[in-house]
């Protein structure tokens, strides 16, 4: 852990580092405001900084590492080259400073290193996405500012902050299509590079937006999913003149999906990974159910894997009714959230069951109809096991089959009393 957070400040460092020098060396470039080499010494200093980097990556992604095979392929197939070109400033960062000016090579590291954060910090991905496109948009308005200064040429009635920011104006309302025109170009190659920053900025504008919705609409994909609903509820109401009751109902378990965070992509996703991990994420997703079942209680790790992987997401809004009595029972199933009530066949409340509950394992067990109705009292989140689960975990941990029977046994005997 210390040594993945040494690394992580070590990334940040080198950001910061690449950032400074991005801002400071195309300054000095242009206006020469630090005579005394201050900037000189402290790109040098960065310069080994990034060959310590250079030489930590080139062994880091050299070996074979199974969960590093993505970044290493990329690192020594793409990144290494520009790693290497943006140390070439050591050789003449005293003598010119116009070769200190392949650092911004490093900008492709840097590059790099955010899309390692994207990939490792995945809950903060969209956060690192919008992060990302705020600093690129800063860059290449600093870099292209920066270059339409040395074209246009410094104004001696200007400070150096006033040109700087004029020139920063016009590459900004360049780059938006804004065009104020306010600035002219003069000159070819004033013009030429005009030219190019405006089809940059039709691009660079495009991509921005393209991006900024992608990221906020990929935000939240079960608002998404709830919208699509009501939306497909609206229509079916108009051509099938639903009646405002049901679709009340309707939009009523809509707003409790979307609120309570339930996906019914759960199980696809899992499905997706492989049976280890499959088997490590049903355990932590189910948790809280898991915990609060008593037939779960110092139960073997493998049977909770087991039952986990099998367990099926069930959603009943008030006065539902899971089952009748009667019918042949395929599944049994356990409360999450909520309450239900048993009835008997002629509608008499037998018992209540809340959270942590199970029940419908008779049936399973006995090859027998099922001897109550149960209906929800308000909005419940189950989880179901069908038969064919049930009966191979069953067969598996007899110590868990024997559990059930003594509550079937149990529940048998109170019938007879009664």
């Amino acid at each position: 852990m210390k040594l993945r957070a040494v690394s992580y400040a070590w990334r940040l460092f080198i950001i910061a580092g690449t950032t400074l020098l991005l801002i400071l060396l195309p300054i000095q470039f242009n206006f020469e405001i630090y005579e005394d080499g201050s900037v000189k010494i402290l790109t040098f200093i960065f310069l080994l900084f990034f060959l310590i980097d250079f030489v930590y990556s080139l062994k880091h992604y050299s070996k074979f590492h199974t969960h590093f095979l993505h970044r290493r392929h990329n690192y020594l197939r793409f990144f290494l080259i520009f790693d290497l070109l943006s140390l070439l400033p050591i050789l003449f960062v005293f003598s010119n400073i116009d070769f200190s000016l392949f650092f911004l090579f490093k900008l492709f590291k840097v590059a790099f290193y955010f899309n390692e954060m994207k990939q490792i910090h995945v809950r903060y991905s969209d956060f690192i996405a919008i992060i990302l496109v705020l600093y690129w948009m800063a860059t290449a308005a600093h870099i292209l500012s920066s270059i339409w200064l040395l074209l246009h040429h410094i104004d001696p009635a200007l400070s150096n902050s006033e040109n700087y920011i004029t020139s920063l104006y016009w590459i900004v309302t360049t780059l938006t299509t804004v065009g104020f025109g306010d600035i002219i170009p003069v000159g070819n190659s004033q013009m030429i590079f005009t030219i190019l920053v405006e089809i940059m900025g039709v691009g660079f504008y495009g991509f921005i937006i393209g991006k900024v919705v992608t990221i906020l609409s990929n935000r939240d994909p079960l608002k998404i999913k709830y919208l699509e609903n009501l939306d497909n509820l609206a229509s079916l109401s108009r051509t099938r003149k639903i009646s405002s009751d049901l679709q009340k109902r309707i939009r009523d378990y809509f707003e409790y999906v979307y609120t309570h965070k339930m996906s019914y992509d759960e199980s696809e996703f899992l499905h997706s990974l492989p049976p280890s991990l499959e088997k490590e994420v049903s355990r932590f997703l189910k948790k809280e159910v898991l915990e609060k079942v008593s037939l779960f209680e110092n139960a073997p790790e493998a049977f909770i894997d087991s039952i986990a992987v099998n367990l099926q997401p069930v959603v009943l809004t008030p006065n539902d009714i899971l089952f009748h009595f009667g019918e042949i029972g395929k599944e049994m199933f356990f409360v999450l959230h909520g309450s239900l009530k048993v009835l008997d066949k002629d509608g008499n409340i037998l018992s209540e069951l809340k959270d942590g509950d199970y029940f419908g394992e008779i049936a399973l067990i006995k090859n027998q109809p099922r001897i109550a109705t149960v209906q929800a009292i308000e909005y419940c989140d189950l989880y179901s096991l069908n038969k064919n689960a049930f009966d191979s975990i069953v067969f598996r941990f007899p110590e868990i089959a024997e559990k059930i029977n003594n509550k079937i046994n149990l529940l048998e005997s109170k019938n007879k009393l009664s």
